[in-house]
């Protein structure tokens, strides 16, 4: 494992560098799955951002780790209505796909401002939630209505990437994700530092 971390340390370093991007790429590990003495040791070797897309499975997680007080837990899953209850306790929720999600969390009684992503469904999958691109601008003309950019720390935008081998297709989704999150920006005078982009 730590020569797995190293190499994808090594290589968002190369990278960055050859885009002259800068430093502040965020790994986030994915654990759904994973048993909590592998994410121990990967906490131990350097790893702070840990991904979960269940509730009930990242809850029993989180609640034996809670020794480690610098983690940080991101809900990347779809998260279903009946399920907002239990998400209050994560560092951040990547996958805000609705209005409906944001009225629900808005409703908890949190001790600090949550932080979230609103999901674009840049790939137009049926099978997959997000706000799909074009409705992207009255999504945040109403999130900003509703007063919900004091409510949370709305941090940017997550994206999943179409299911396909075409590195073409991945990669226009991902560059369109990346021009809704600047046009927003703009468009809102918001300030993002969060754009979420995986497989």
């Amino acid at each position: 494992m730590d020569k797995v971390i190293k190499n994808i340390y090594n290589d968002i370093e190369t990278i960055s560098k050859k885009i002259n991007y800068g430093n502040d790429v965020k790994l986030v590990a994915v654990t759904k799955t994973v048993n909590v003495e592998t994410i121990r040791k990967a906490y131990k070797l350097g790893l702070r951002d840990f991904g979960e897309n269940r509730i009930q499975e990242a809850i029993p997680k989180m609640q034996l780790l809670s020794d480690l007080k610098d983690i940080n837990w991101h809900f990347i899953g779809h998260l279903q209505t009946n399920k907002v209850k239990k998400c209050k306790d994560f560092y951040m929720i990547q996958s805000i796909s609705s209005m409906e999600l944001l009225d629900l969390l808005a409703n908890l009684s949190m001790e600090k401002r949550m932080n979230i992503l609103i999901e674009v469904n840049s790939s137009r999958e049926p099978s997959k939630s997000g706000v799909l691109p074009e409705n992207i601008e009255s999504f945040f003309d109403r999130l900003i209505k509703k007063n919900y950019h004091n409510i949370f720390s709305v941090r940017g935008l997550m994206t999943i990437g179409p299911l396909t081998d075409d590195r073409l297709k991945i990669r226009d989704a991902f560059k369109m994700t990346k021009k809704l999150y600047d046009n927003i920006q703009e468009l809102f005078s918001i300030k993002f530092d969060t754009l979420s982009m995986g497989m």
